[in-house]
């Protein structure tokens, strides 16, 4: 079994959770430059000013997510079965995204952008993380990075099944999985590009490694591993991104600085003994509100700026109903929802 060092909460990736929700924020409210155009009549840079150039970087905020998530999900697994693994995963995903599809959706039926034969038909499809399945599309924008979440648990589920769950197997896999990746980075191959999770591969392998890294030995020679990392880490972001007022120089410094920080949360002991109940608290909620900053979040600030109210305080307004929303949700109904799901699946396996 997992040692308490492995499954223990770590504080300081609880405050990276936040900074990283809040960088994606920034990205949908303050650079997002179609919404603005509709809603605002300008364009960001017109709007805001120089809060523009912070903004178009906020979405790295999703990469930082999948470093964390590399590194938690790692730890987690260690001395888990895959069974275990998946339903600890699934109970932590479900209850929230349950949540927010069914809003996501009565809201979008409710102002008009969407019938209700087509939202019945996208509920199931957005809650496998599969859309295509009935060519629904995705309720909420964000929900495409779930489904690239999902497949990493998949592939580690997958892992652990075959050769177990040990610190020195995800060790070895990490490093398979960065060769691969670099040999995939050259290859025309769309399908396995896709299988391998090759453009978001380097985020988590990051993570993994720092997870796993036991010895010093052992993390000098992952330093050179998440360096090689974050190079490819660099070059599929920029090859995927709109790089219209964005730098590759600032991209690779934000990337290098994330991977460094993490590690150091990690590996030195100080900072990895600290513990917070109210930041792990925060940290769980970071959750709902990357799932409720659109929607609802930014539907309520195109309706409050379509009455006339000024930008920040319709912004400040749809902010705080996002946080008391994800507030709630986090403190109350996942616990619910998961307790329910919990017990369902243990009466399965029982019966």
């Amino acid at each position: 079994m997992s040692s308490p060092q492995q499954k223990s909460r770590l504080a300081g990736l609880d405050v990276l959770r936040l900074v990283a929700v809040v960088g994606v924020v920034m990205a949908h409210f303050f650079w997002s430059k179609n919404w603005i155009n509709e809603n605002l009549g300008a364009n960001p840079t017109e709007v805001f000013g120089d809060v523009t150039q912070i903004a178009a970087y906020g979405f790295l905020g999703v990469h930082l997510f999948f470093i964390i998530s590399g590194t938690v999900i790692s730890r987690s697994a260690i001395g888990r079965t895959s069974r275990e693994f998946v339903i600890a995963r699934f109970l932590r995903l479900m209850p929230a995204l349950l949540i927010a599809v069914l809003i996501s959706a009565a809201l979008l039926v409710a102002s008009g952008e969407m019938n209700v034969w087509k939202a019945l038909r996208s509920i199931p499809t957005n809650l496998v993380l599969m859309p295509s399945l009935a060519d629904t599309g995705w309720l909420n924008p964000v929900f495409w990075t779930l489904f690239i979440e999902a497949s990493f648990y998949a592939i580690v589920a997958l892992i652990v099944l075959i050769f177990g769950a040990s610190r020195i197997v995800l060790w070895r896999f990490a490093w398979i999985w960065l060769g691969l990746t670099l040999v995939l980075s050259r290859v025309d191959d769309s399908t396995l590009q896709t299988i391998a999770l090759s453009t978001w591969a380097p985020f988590f392998i990051i993570g993994i490694l720092i997870a796993t890294a036991d010895s010093r030995s052992e993390r000098y020679l992952a330093s050179l591993g998440m360096l090689a990392a974050s190079l490819l880490a660099v070059e599929s972001t920029v090859a995927t991104m709109n790089a219209e007022g964005r730098s590759v120089n600032v991209i690779f410094l934000c990337v290098f600085v994330m991977t460094i920080v993490v590690a150091l949360l990690v590996w030195v002991k100080k900072l990895s003994d600290l513990k917070s109940k109210k930041l792990a608290f925060i940290g769980t909620m970071t959750y709902s509100l990357y799932l409720f900053h659109v929607i609802p979040g930014r539907m309520i600030a195109e309706s409050l700026l379509s009455q006339g109210w000024k930008t920040m305080d319709a912004y400040l307004v749809s902010w705080l109903i996002t946080i008391v929303l994800s507030y709630l949700v986090t403190k109350f109904a996942e616990p619910l929802i998961r307790r329910w799901f919990a017990s369902g699946l243990k009466s399965k396996q029982t019966s």
